[in-house]
C-alpha cells in the first residue's frame, strides 16, 4: 500500500476508535444509574427504560458529532441523506420485510416443539394488529434502529471497511457492538437482563 493510502486507512481507524470512545462513554454514563438502581446501590427514582432509551443515543451522538467536526454541516446533511438512499434493487425488499416475521415464526415453532405450546410467550400485536405500524415506528425511532444504525453501520462499519473486507469488518464491529450492550444485562427490565 502506498503511504497516502496507509494514511487514509490510519485516519479511518482513528475515527472508529474516537467513535467507540464517545459512543461507549455517552451510553455507559447514562446507563450507570439504571445499573446502580438494579443492583440496589441507589434508592432514588430512576426509570430504567428512560435511562436505557436515552443511553441508546450514544452511537447516534458519536457519529453526528464526529461527522460534523470533520466535514461540517454539509457533511452531516450528506451523512443523514445516505440513510434515505433508495437506489437499490427492489427485490431486496422481500427478504428485508419477511426476514423478521419468518425468523420469529421459526423460533416459536422450535420452542413449541421443544417445550410445548403452554409456555409460549404471548404476542400482543397479533391480538391488536392495528398496533403493528405504531409499534414499528416507536421501535424504529426510539428503541434502537435510528439511535444505533447511523453510528455502527453508517459511521464505523464504512470506516473499518477502508482497512478490511465486509466480513472481517462486520465480525469486529459485531464484537464491539455486543460489548457496548454489556450494561443492559445489569439493568432490570431490559430484554438482555431476563
Amino acid at each position: 500500500m502506498r503511504d497516502d493510502a496507509l494514511s487514509v486507512v490510519g485516519s479511518e481507524l482513528r475515527a472508529v476508535a474516537a467513535y467507540c470512545v464517545i459512543a461507549f462513554a455517552f451510553s455507559w454514563i447514562v446507563w450507570l444509574p439504571g445499573v446502580f438502581k438494579s443492583a440496589g446501590l441507589i434508592d432514588f427514582a430512576v426509570d430504567n427504560m428512560v435511562v436505557v432509551g436515552i443511553g441508546a443515543f450514544g452511537p447516534l451522538v458519536a457519529s453526528f458529532f464526529l461527522v460534523l467536526r470533520r466535514e461540517g454541516a454539509a457533511g452531516l446533511v450528506r451523512f443523514i441523506k445516505r440513510a434515505a438512499d433508495f437506489r437499490f434493487r427492489k427485490v431486496w425488499l422481500i427478504p428485508a420485510i419477511l426476514a423478521f416475521p419468518v425468523l420469529v415464526g421459526i423460533a416459536y415453532l422450535a420452542y413449541s416443539l421443544l417445550r410445548g405450546a403452554n409456555g409460549l410467550p404471548e404476542l400482543p400485536l397479533l391480538k391488536q394488529p392495528w398496533m403493528i405500524v405504531p409499534s414499528f415506528l416507536a421501535a424504529f425511532f426510539l428503541f434502537g434502529a435510528v439511535q444505533e444504525e447511523f453510528g455502527w453501520r453508517g459511521y464505523a462499519l464504512v470506516r473499518l471497511q477502508a482497512r478490511w473486507g465486509a466480513l472481517a469488518s462486520s465480525l469486529l464491529l459485531g464484537a464491539i457492538w455486543a460489548l457496548w450492550h454489556l450494561p443492559l444485562f445489569f439493568i432490570d427490565g431490559t430484554g438482555q437482563s431476563r
